[in-house]
């Protein structure tokens, strides 16, 4: 508390969603005394020709506290903001909106940390999810596009192509018992030519559809013996001995 000026104003989001005005001197040893509820739209900062310019702290009833840097009336260069539903946001803004390197916690706890365009992730950055999964690469207009890695909670890791939060294109996956496929993908789903590896040391190398071998390809035992033949849906109909 010693870096705050005395009876220099601070806003605090209470739980309840509302936010209230306290100063230093009202400071007793684990609370603030008399706090005030912030019944209208404040600014405390500097201005240039009648705009926020500078420095400046923003409250605003609808539930957010802005801190940070102003041109032309809106959060321009480094900031930061709390809002009434948990989020928060702390790094660039252009034109008052998260743009540039920053850091997204999400209401629920699911966080961004990387480059931001026009308000979304865009380009690379690093999301840590509640559920303890992780992605880690590319964004385009806040979806996942292009090249990234994503670790599932199951221990799942898949390293490949994304379009529109989609795995598509070319891709390669893990599991903890040994799986390994690697090969082409279309809308989330295995789907087209690849390679499938078994923890037992069995493989299959050909067509899939679905997620299951469909179309032609070869079967590898864990010894090395093969099989070459046709698969629907996993099953082979049409073996070529």
């Amino acid at each position: 508390m010693g870096n705050i000026k005395k009876d220099q104003p601070i806003f605090l989001m209470h739980n309840d969603g509302c936010i209230y005005r306290v100063y230093e001197s009202d400071f007793k040893t684990d609370h603030f005394e008399n706090p005030q509820l912030v019944k209208e739209n404040v600014y405390i900062g500097e201005y240039n020709n009648g705009l926020k310019e500078g420095q400046g702290t923003y409250v605003a009833i609808s539930g957010l506290i802005y801190q940070g840097e102003w041109q032309n009336d809106v959060p321009n260069g480094y900031g930061s903001e709390q809002r009434q539903d948990g989020s928060s946001y702390e790094g660039e803004y252009y034109n008052g909106m998260y743009h540039g390197v920053g850091f997204y916690c999400s209401k629920y706890g699911d966080t961004y940390q990387g480059n931001f365009k026009e308000g979304l992730p865009n380009g690379k950055g690093l999301s840590n999810f509640t559920n303890g999964e992780v992605y880690e690469g590319e964004y385009l207009n806040g979806l996942k596009n292009g090249l990234g890695k994503y670790t599932f909670a199951d221990g799942r890791v898949y390293i490949g192509n994304w379009v529109d939060d989609k795995r598509n294109g070319f891709g390669r996956i893990t599991n903890s018992e040994g799986l390994k496929y690697e090969g082409e993908w279309k809308n989330d789903l295995i789907q087209g030519k690849g390679e499938m590896h078994f923890g037992d040391g069995s493989s299959y190398i050909g067509e899939f559809k679905n997620g299951l071998p469909d179309g032609k390809g070869t079967l590898y035992n864990e010894e090395g013996n093969s099989h070459t033949g046709k698969f629907i849906l996993g099953k082979c109909i049409d073996l070529n001995k």
